[in-house]
């Protein structure tokens, strides 16, 4: 990719950021950076430019001597963080009064992007307005938190996500005070923010911009931002799209150490110890009975000891020890015989410390360093004593150094968690790379961001839609009893509907057979794909392809067309249930069970049937399930307790154009359909599929419990085609998987083709709907249509002979779709608007006529619609006559929008790290390596819905409210009559 011009990018005091700065340079771009540090890293391909300020780094030093942070060990996180960001807009005010700064702003430069450390400064991110270019924002010290969550506006419910300063081991959970807790912590950033922060870097921002964004609006300004995490030190949460976790990015290789360094390590016989406490605490300003106790414990060893000690000197030191100013920390945990760090806690610290697999003693002194301190604890791979701790005695340290030493559980759990930081598909830096520059390739990448930012407080919580409810809820039940009598005497009347006995499935096998795995295949379908290097077998439900066609046969699509999505949803969940039952029923199924084969994962597709998902329970091995037709819905979202708000989110039955928010009505309309989806669940779906479960095992797992099993779900959908929503770690998008690179055509497609002057249209009503079974007037009707266009036709007709077929138009049974559309000359396609046809139409970049037939189709041309792609006339459209049609296709052909807008998604839809197919046999992988990747699965699952919902929360809050309510009523009484009783005194 060619490099851009020029990027700015502005730091926080930040050592870690030049280390990102220096990347982006090294990359090939021109890089401008404020910084209170000048670089003095070699770069190695681009420019990087200081603008320094001067001074400031000795400003800083003198704060961070006067901070006495060892004396304010134990204060309150809430007044840490206020005295943090009261010292944040100290610099800031420092830093947009600076000379050097102003000079640089005056001169006013052109940028590609501004890249931000972020710290309760809205007035850096100003910065992106000044220059009108994307924002991205480095959360360089931690992952995940409150104001990163509330900026992007990535719900992360604090029923089971502790607040960054809550100070516990909170991994199996919050008990009742603890979340009323974490509450209390939420609600007070929320204050900090909205009215002292804010007005504070307004100010600021008035400052040097006149007329300039208000702090309120650039806080949901970025496009993206950069997390200094990595999951497998934090608590798995949801994320938004534009949230990448780059943990690590500033770990080099190791280097050779100091020649004494080195022979001091390498001669540690009995290993060695590394203490350092960071850059903000030093290590000489520790009180001196806590020195002359460490000296103490330090002598009492045999291992050799690593002391960055700020001092010249230190009084008494023993002879296995040895002290720098300075130690090249990375570099020093690298060496084999470290068998210990003692540190901080510091969030960098512990990154270097998982990267190199030791083992860590913290002694945390402030800010998140408790918190680290106890999140590493309860990871098992370290132990922690507070600096102020009444316990921490010569004794006490000696001991927790001596069993972190003897045990080796936590040298192994450091070697586990550390495979587990290295295992991810690209290195950090590549990743913060390759995503700033998407940003600026995709000018701000908008699409990434989540739609809940549109929406107002009493909107994102339904509060508008809960009060209508509460006004119609006597109605609604009455209406529902009718309807559900009504519904239960129609449906055994109703047509059938489309099943998912799915040909994708077979080709994702493929994928991962090709990867060299021994590969099983449960399937309809006998696999005609050539393996290239594992194996692939098939147990083959013989009769089932037959009986499928039938049903297809007999489903009467285009006379069911405008049924209700509700009742097509429900029949399609009755036909899943019988082919359930077929298949744990068959023969060749049965036999095959009882063979008890030996598997690392079970992959099924899932359609409403957790009798599937029980083979994993079977055969006890991890569970992965493959979504090939859509992306995030509502079922996938429960399944994987993923918050996904309905208030912006739209059910995939809502048929229409929700790109720029839903109503009233429409959120009304859309909860509603969430609450169908729970009730056919728990009360359709569990029953039914618990009695398949038990007719071929037995004493088999319930399915309300095999709902929540997965360990990873595959989605067949890309960004640049869906909604941007939250995603579990567990959730990955592999949409575009089946599409292979283009293949040539048979000769005479090829050359009809080749010799269309006037370009080429492709019409395909898909596999499930056949456009031999149009009325005789429909089929006329597009004949009529197709004869008077200049362009050449090319039309999967399922019959032998399409009667009075015009000249310009080639009938064929079957057609291969992805080949066609590769075809240049191919300049509109007319589909029925099935997902794998767009994604289809996505990758080579064509344009789209849907002709939407029945369920998904509807949602998907409205979708496609709204992405400025497609056009769309429902098949059973009363309008759909031959001048609309003929109008609509050459709208299409002559207006340039629809081309333009199909190329920009398809660059966006090939734009990703690596090929889907790569990332869905990666990510399978990297659950058969990691037992299950507990790691990504949701707290959310573990909770029941009313402390989910902190239901007992609220409760509690009423019950004090309305305690001191009493209280105050009654205490006033008493004061009235108090004052009252005293009036008579005196008068008497």
């Amino acid at each position: 990719m060619k490099p851009m011009e020029t990027a700015v990018y502005w730091i926080d005091l930040n050592i870690l950021y030049n280390k990102l700065m220096k990347g982006m340079a090294d990359a090939g771009h021109e890089v401008t950076v404020i910084s209170a540090y000048k670089n003095k890293l070699p770069i190695g391909n681009g420019s990087y430019t200081d603008v320094i300020l001067t001074g400031v780094e000795e400003e800083y030093e003198k704060i961070l001597e006067n901070a006495n942070y060892l004396e304010s060990a134990e204060q309150y996180p809430i007044w840490q963080s206020y005295h943090w960001h009261l010292l944040t807009l100290t610099i800031l005010n420092q830093t947009f009064t600076h000379p050097n700064v102003l000079r640089f702003l005056k001169q006013r430069h052109e940028f590609d992007a501004v890249v931000t450390e972020y710290g309760w400064g809205e007035a850096q991110l100003a910065l992106s307005s000044y220059y009108q270019c994307p924002l991205v924002v480095l959360i360089s010290v931690g992952g995940v938190n409150s104001w990163v969550n509330d900026m992007l506006g990535n719900p992360v419910p604090i029923s089971y996500v502790p607040h960054s300063w809550m100070l516990g081991d909170f991994s199996q959970g919050m008990n009742l005070l603890e979340r009323l807790h974490n509450m209390l912590f939420f609600l007070y950033d929320q204050f900090l923010v909205r009215f002292i922060q804010f007005p504070a870097n307004d100010r600021i921002i008035q400052s040097y911009m006149p007329n300039g964004p208000k702090a309120a609006d650039l806080y949901h300004s970025p496009s993206l931002v950069l997390l200094g995490s990595h999951s497998s030190f934090r608590q798995s949460t949801p994320m938004a799209p534009n949230m990448v976790e780059i943990g690590g990015f500033h770990i080099d290789p190791p280097q050779p150490l100091p020649k004494d360094l080195q022979l001091f390590l390498d001669e540690a016989q009995d290993g060695a110890i590394f203490f350092s406490m960071g850059s903000h605490v030093k290590s000489k300003d520790f009180s001196a009975e806590k020195k002359q106790l460490i000296i103490n414990v330090f002598g009492r060893l045999k291992q050799r000891v690593l002391w960055k000690f700020e001092d010249d000197a230190l009084p008494e030191k023993p002879s296995n020890v040895m002290v720098r100013k300075w130690m090249p920390q990375i570099d020093i945990l690298a060496h084999p015989n470290i068998k210990l760090f003692i540190s901080h806690g510091g969030h960098g610290s512990i990154l270097e410390a998982l990267y190199h697999g030791v083992p860590t003693l913290m002694i945390p002194v402030f800010l998140d360093q408790f918190n680290n301190a106890f999140q590493s604890e309860s990871r098992g791979f370290a132990l922690k004593l507070s600096y102020r701790d009444r316990n921490f005695t010569e004794e006490t340290f000696h001991g927790l150094i001596k069993e972190m030493l003897i045990n080796p559980k936590y040298r192994l759990r450091a070697q586990e968690l550390s495979r587990l930081f290295h295992d991810r598909p690209m290195k950090p830096m590549e990743t913060a790379v390759y995503w700033i520059e998407y940003v600026i390739r995709n000018k701000g990448a908008e699409h990434l961001k989540l739609g809940s930012l549109k929406l107002r407080w009493f909107e994102y919580y339904m509060v508008d839609v809960l009060l209508v409810l509460v006004g119609i809820v006597a109605s609604l039940v009455i209406v529902l009893v009718l309807a559900f009598k009504w519904a239960g005497a129609w449906f055994g009347r109703a047509g059938k509907i489309k099943q998912h006995l799915n040909i994708l499935y077979n080709k994702l096998m493929k994928g991962m057979a090709d990867a060299g795995h021994e590969v099983t295949v449960i399937s309809a379908y006998k696999n005609k794909l050539p393996i290239e290097n594992g194996s692939y077998t098939d147990v083959i439900l013989t009769g089932f392809e037959e009986e499928y066609e039938k049903i297809l046969e007999n489903a009467k699509y285009l006379e069911t067309a405008e049924q209700y999505p509700i009742w097509q949803s429900y029949h399609m969940h009755q036909l899943n249930l019988m082919i359930d039952n077929q298949t744990f029923s068959h023969p060749n199924v049965l036999r095959f069970l009882k063979e008890r084969h030996e598997f690392d994962a079970v992959v099924t597709e899932y359609a409403w049937g957790e009798a599937q998902l029980a083979l994993s329970s079977y055969y006890q091995c991890p569970l992965v399930v493959l979504i090939s037709v859509g992306g995030v819905n509502s079922w996938v979202n429960d399944m994987l307790g993923n918050p996904v708000p309905i208030s912006y989110v739209p059910h995939s039955w809502m048929l229409g154009d929700f790109s720029q928010g839903m109503n009233l009505l429409e959120r009304l309309h859309n909860m509603l359909f969430f609450l169908y989806d729970q009730f056919l669940i728990r009360f359709i779906q569990f029953p039914a599929n618990d009695r398949i479960i038990q007719s071929y095992m037995p004493n088999g797992p319930k399915a309300a419990d095999l709902y929540h099993s997965p360990s990873l779900v595959l989605l067949g959908s890309h960004s640049s085609f869906r909604q941007s929503t939250p995603m579990a770690p567990n959730m990955v998008e592999i949409g575009g998987f089946h599409i292979d690179p283009p293949q040539p055509l048979p000769k005479d497609l090829q050359l009809f083709l080749d010799e269309a002057q006037d370009g080429a249209i492709f019409f395909s009503m898909g596999s499930h709907v056949k456009s031999k079974d149009f009325s005789a007037e429909k089929k006329q009707l597009i004949i009529n249509v197709f004869g008077r266009l200049k362009q050449r036709v090319l039309w999967k007709f399922e019959d032998d002979a399409l009667p009075e077929k015009p000249s310009n138009v080639m009938v064929r049974k079957w057609m291969p779709q992805i080949d066609i559309l590769a075809h240049p000359n191919i300049k509109l396609f007319i589909s029925h608007g099935g997902h794998g046809s767009i994604l289809e139409a996505l990758y080579h970049g064509v344009p789209t006529l849907m002709i939407p037939v029945f369920l998904d189709q509807f949602n998907n041309a409205f979708q496609s619609e709204s992405r400025g792609f497609a056009l769309k006339l429902s098949y059973r459209d009363r309008n759909f006559t031959e001048e609309t049609f003929h109008g609509l296709i050459k709208e299409m052909l002559i207006n340039p929008k629809y081309q333009l807008r199909a190329q920009e998604l398809s660059r966006l839809f090939h734009d990703r790290p690596m090929k889907p197919m790569e990332t869905a046999v990666y990510w399978i992988e990297y659950v058969i390596r990691n037992k299950g990747a507990e790691h990504f699965k949701l707290g959310s699952l573990k909770l029941g819905w009313f402390e989910y919902c902190m239901v007992d929360v609220l409760l509690v809050l009423v019950g004090i409210v309305a305690s001191l309510v009493i209280v105050l009523v009654l205490a006033f009484k008493w004061a009235i009559a108090w004052f009252g009783r005293a009036g008579k005194i005196k008068q008497q």
